[in-house]
This record gives structure tokens, C-alpha cells and sequence, in this order.
């Protein structure tokens, strides 16, 4: 019995001499402090939308209703841009489970950018979903094609 607990001793003394190197070398290495807290604030962030989330404090809208506002808010007013606009933000509904209007929004600024979507905060990047270009294209070819029939 005493062999398995000096063991074990010897076991929690090395682990306790490589955790304090460990956190000397933290204390002492911009690049390691640079990650652990780049690792520190990602792990807060994700708890955090997870909790709001979870707890319903997001705004959530249907693929409509998002349609509806990105159309509206877009700078560009053109058919042909509201039309790229609606075939992305239907590409992006038909591929992700959308639980935030952020992920929209943080979407539709990274695809078109603050010269399009001004009004998105930037912060709001964290939450873009990548959305296949050729499901968009088809999206794209196939609105238009039903609005000029619609003519």
C-alpha cells in the first residue's frame, strides 16, 4: 500500500513541478499569454451564447423575416443586388440552423461587406456562416428566372 501512495506522491510532485513551469512559462511568454487568453476569451464566448441561446435572449427570425430585413437594410437598392442578397440569406437558411439574427447579419457583412451592410457591427463577424457560392448562384439564377416570368 505505501509503494502505490509513493508512487502516487511521486506522481502529484511531478505533475505539481510541470504545472508551475507551465505557468512560469505563461508568465514569463508574450505568445503563450497571447493564446491562453485568445483561448480564455473564446471559451467566454461560447459559454455566453450558449447561455443566451439557451435561455431564448437571441432574435430569432425566420428566413422570411430575415429576408425582409436584409432587403430593406441594404444599401444597395438595385433588383439585381436584392436579388444576390435574397438568394444568399435563403442559401444560408437552406444550409445552417440559424439561431441568432447575428448569424445573419454576420453573414451577410462578410459576403457583401459594410459597403452593403453598414449598420452591421463588425463584431458580428464571429457569428458568419460560410454558404456554398454555387447554391447561392442557383438561388440566385432560379429568383430571377421566376421574377421575369412573374413579368
Amino acid at each position: 500500500m505505501s509503494s502505490v501512495m509513493s508512487a502516487k506522491s511521486k506522481l502529484t510532485a511531478k505533475l505539481v513541478r510541470l504545472a508551475m513551469n507551465a505557468l512560469i512559462e505563461l508568465a514569463n511568454n508574450r505568445k503563450v499569454q497571447k493564446a491562453a487568453l485568445g483561448f480564455a476569451e473564446d471559451l467566454f464566448k461560447n459559454l455566453s451564447d450558449f447561455f443566451q441561446v439557451a435561455t431564448g435572449q437571441v432574435n430569432q427570425q425566420t428566413c422570411e423575416q430575415a429576408i425582409e430585413s436584409a432587403v430593406t437594410s441594404c444599401i444597395r437598392q438595385d433588383e439585381e443586388s436584392l436579388t444576390r442578397v435574397t438568394a444568399f440569406v435563403s442559401a444560408l437558411y437552406a444550409q445552417h440552423e440559424i439561431h441568432r439574427g447575428a448569424q445573419v447579419g454576420g453573414s451577410l457583412r462578410q459576403r457583401f461587406g459594410p459597403s452593403w451592410f453598414p449598420h452591421i457591427k463588425e463584431r458580428e463577424l464571429r457569428y458568419a456562416l460560410k454558404v456554398d457560392r454555387d447554391l447561392e448562384d442557383y438561388l440566385f439564377d432560379q429568383i430571377r428566372s421566376a421574377a421575369s416570368d412573374c413579368e
